[in-house]
This record gives C-alpha cells, sequence and structure tokens, in this order.
C-alpha cells in the first residue's frame, strides 16, 4: 500500500502552488481537487501497486516486477508532467500486500482523503476463488475502518482499479463506445458489487476504472482515467 501526497504546480509558474492559465476548464477542475491531497493505495501483490507509484513518482514503469518484503520509501526526482499538470508527490511509502501488514493499511487508509484499491480483472473474470476469497478480507476489513473514522463529513473518493485488462481479448476489442457497458457488467460482478458496497456511502462514493499497468502508455492512459472520474467527485 502507498500512500502519496500530492502537490500540483504547473510549469509556466515560478514559484507558489497553482495551475497555468488558459489550459481548460478540466485542468483547472483537477487541480483543485487533488493539490495537497493524501491518496492511499491497496490491494494485493503484483496486482500494479509499484508499477502505479513508480510511475507518479518517475514517469516510468519498472523493468520487472518487484515483491516487497517491507515497506519501502521512494523519492521522486522530479515532477511528473502529465498533459498539462505538473505532479509533485511526498511521503511514498511502498507497503507490501501481506495481510499482516493490514495495521499499515488502516493507518493511511484513515489518514488519506483519496483511495486507491487495485485489483487484477483478469482472476476476477476467472473466478480465481483464492483471489475473490483475498477481496472479500481486504474490504471486510475496509468496512471496520470506515467506522472508525473521527469525521464521518468528509467525503473520501474510493477507486476500484481493475488492472491487467490487457490480458481480456474482450476488454482489448472494445470501441470507446462500448467501454462503459463493460465497465457495468465488472461492476455487476458478485464480488465486485459486494467490495462497492462494503467500501462505499454517501461519504465514501466507489468508482470503479479498468485499465492496465503493462506498459508506460497503458499505465499513463489509467490515471488519465482515474483524474477524469475524480473530476466529477466531490473531495473534501
Amino acid at each position: 500500500m502507498i500512500p502519496i501526497l500530492i502537490y500540483i504546480i504547473a510549469a509556466v509558474l515560478t514559484g507558489g502552488i497553482g495551475i497555468g492559465i488558459g489550459i481548460g476548464v478540466f485542468w483547472d477542475e483537477i487541480q483543485k481537487k487533488i493539490r495537497g491531497k493524501r491518496i492511499a493505495v491497496l490491494g494485493v501483490r503484483a496486482v500494479g501497486k509499484t508499477t502505479l507509484m513508480q510511475f507518479l513518482m518517475k514517469g516510468t514503469i519498472p523493468e520487472k516486477y518487484f515483491s516487497g518484503q517491507g515497506a519501502r520509501s521512494v523519492t521522486q526526482d522530479k515532477a511528473l508532467k502529465l498533459e498539462h499538470l505538473e505532479l509533485i508527490l511526498k511521503d511514498a511509502t511502498d507497503f507490501p500486500g501481506d495481510s499482516s501488514f493490514y495495521q499499515s493499511w488502516k493507518e493511511e487508509y484513515l489518514k488519506a482523503d483519496i483511495i486507491f484499491y487495485l485489483l487484477r480483472t483478469d482472476h476476477v473474470l476467472n473466478g480465481n476463488p483464492v483471489n475473490e476469497k483475498r477481496i472479500s478480507e481486504d474490504f471486510s476489513q475496509i468496512n471496520l475502518w470506515k467506522k472508525d473514522l473521527k469525521d464521518t463529513s468528509r467525503r473520501r473518493p474510493f477507486f476500484i482499479v481493475g488492472t491487467y485488462c490487457d490480458s481480456d481479448p474482450d476488454y482489448e476489442a472494445l470501441s470507446e463506445d462500448n467501454v462503459g457497458n463493460y465497465i457495468d457488467k465488472f461492476r455487476k460482478l458478485p464480488i465486485i458489487g459486494k467490495s462497492v458496497a462494503m467500501a462505499g456511502n454517501d461519504q465514501h462514493p466507489v468508482k470503479v476504472v479498468l485499465g492496465s499497468t503493462l506498459t508506460k502508455n497503458s499505465t499513463r492512459l489509467l490515471v488519465l482515467k482515474i483524474l477524469n472520474e475524480l473530476k466529477s467527485m466531490d473531495v473534501i
């Protein structure tokens, strides 16, 4: 799990935190949503957490899979340029996905303004029982942690982020017009519906975003999808 504190700056500015003038309403809204926010990234091993973190921190993805045995800190060499934004990330720590780290997950969940939970879409679509059991356990914990929040009025967007969509030929063949139908079908799967119900309520709206972290470009597109969904959500 990766807690990340995000600051937004614009390349055209020479000081302070802000956004460039005349870049469009979309990016202006995005920077207001995530500036200074803390993001927790949850999920089991090998779902793309480290890849997502490295992309956000360095604009690259790992050349090979890294299986962490303990928490490790990662520093950002330079701001990540993403379209009209530059992202400066602070306090990035990569925690393993083992359930033995639930206490660390909980601590960051309670401090986070935005939460991502990554899972493998291919395992969900295949009905992998071991995978479903672990997802169910994770969201049972999240449901308990939600009750421990001191400020229950805060709106904290929760994203279920499905990775490994590149493994599904049906997804790869989708036209842009049919992506929404694919996501709706995925969201109606029993394990996903149950997870959405356990993670969400009026203060915790849940979005489902699907994509891939296989390549740098696919990871970039996944991040852009998340930002697009975040644009329409309230973040306090």
